[in-house]
């Protein structure tokens, strides 16, 4: 009775320990870093964050949640610089321009037990087949355990204790090959196909205590890396503004021939730049010009065709986005250049037209005004005709329009997006 009493108490006590060192290493660590933190679930799949906030402090990334047992995970990091990326991002809209190390694992088929050779070697080659038979029983559990990316750390690190602390891979090699040497010595032992065949046995079982083996080693290590499940990453401050990429991705130890898949991505703006990219409205000098087909009198009391003007409009307002690099900033506003993009409707078609200018920022450079030259394709008759023109009847459409550039003055009010 007290002994059962006394091993009761002792598996109580083990328990406990278990949890609390369960609960110590899934913890979510909590970095010791002032700054903008994001945190990246490692079960999840194609997760991505961005951040243009131009941040002066470091970026905490928080990995969660990782399946060592399941997955190796690498988290890569590239920068460029922000200016740069700031740039070709406003161009692009315009169509102008650690790891952890894994073992791979093995799920064991079973195997057939071998024909008894000597009374001698038969009790002593089985007991140890025994061994690692149950020893991979208790692997394929632990395989099937954790093989879900969504199991929880607790769950992953019970599995990982079990199949630690029940699992024995004490096999007694030497003792056998040592047995099977003496064997070989005697010719009149055993014949050549049975001693064949307990050399091919004792190689299958060297095989699987080995691969046993290098898995309770991994297993053991994850269980003593504290950031096996959990993983903190500081991206410090450059010395100059930075467009900071950082790449999670996984890859699975227990298939063949499998590659990094990525998981998650965060982009991130590290410092401040004298730029800021504004979209808003603008109105320009450039006339809004239709050439068309006009029914006009023949002087012969007819009706006849004429070349002549569907819209003929002024000041027409057109969407505006612009690109402006601070050049001097005072207490109450900034002057800066921009450069950008009028998007304006003329004729049947819209195209992308041009502006260049000073510009002066106001509440902190949330709001932008742009007085600047504006560059539009317009429409003009060719073919030597003129407006007004009659048009011959052996002139089909399209008439003979061209679109040429013709300069202009824009105003414009933006607000600033980046």
């Amino acid at each position: 009775m007290l002994r059962s009493l006394d091993r009761l108490i002792l598996l109580i006590i083990a328990s406990g320990l278990s949890l609390c060192a369960q609960n110590k290493i899934c913890n979510i660590p909590e970095p010791n870093v002032a700054g903008l933190r994001f945190y990246i679930d490692a079960s999840q799949e194609k997760t991505r964050i961005e951040d243009r906030s131009q941040s002066d402090n470091p970026t905490v990334i928080v990995i969660t949640n990782k399946n060592p047992f399941r997955y190796k995970y690498e988290v890569q990091e590239t920068s460029r610089s922000l200016e740069a990326a700031i740039t070709l991002d406003f161009l692009r809209r315009f169509d102008v321009a650690g790891s952890s190390t894994a073992t791979q694992f093995t799920t064991y088929a079973t195997a057939a037990n071998t024909d008894a050779l000597l009374k001698q070697l038969e009790n002593a080659l089985l007991e140890e087949k025994k061994k690692i038979e149950a020893a991979k029983v208790r692997h394929n559990d632990f395989l099937e355990a954790t093989k879900d990316p969504k199991t929880a750390c607790v769950d992953l690190v019970e599995a990982a204790e079990n199949f630690v602390t029940n699992t024995s891979v004490d096999v007694n090699l030497k003792n056998l090959r040592q047995q099977l040497e003496d064997l070989k010595k005697n010719d009149n032992a055993l014949t050549k196909q049975k001693l064949k065949e307990i050399e091919r046995d004792l190689e299958s079982l060297t095989k699987d205590y080995d691969k046993l083996a290098q898995a309770l080693t991994f297993v053991k290590g994850v269980l003593n890396n504290h950031t096996a499940f959990n993983e903190v990453r500081v991206i410090s401050q450059f010395s100059s503004p930075r467009r900071v990429t950082v790449t999670i991705l996984r890859t699975d130890i227990r298939a063949e021939k499998a590659t990094p898949e990525p998981i998650a991505t965060v982009i991130l703006d590290m410092g401040n730049v004298p730029i800021s990219v504004s979209v808003g409205i603008g109105f320009s000098t450039i006339d809004e010009v239709k050439i068309v087909r006009q029914p006009a009198s023949d002087g012969q009391g007819g009706v006849a065709a004429t070349f002549g003007y569907e819209s003929d409009s002024r000041l027409k307002p057109s969407g505006v986005a612009m690109l402006t690099g601070h050049l001097k900033t005072f207490r109450q506003f900034t002057l800066g250049a921009s450069a950008g993009f009028v998007l304006s409707n003329r004729g049947d078609n819209a195209d992308i037209e041009y502006i260049l200018g000073p510009s002066v920022g106001f509440r902190e450079n949330l709001i932008w005004i742009t007085v600047g030259m504006h560059v539009a394709r317009v429409h003009k008759l060719g073919g030597g005709f003129a407006i007004g023109d009659k048009i011959p009847a052996s002139l089909q459409d399209p008439l003979p329009v061209q679109k040429n550039y013709r300069p202009g003055a824009l105003f414009s009010l933006t607000f600033k997006i980046r």
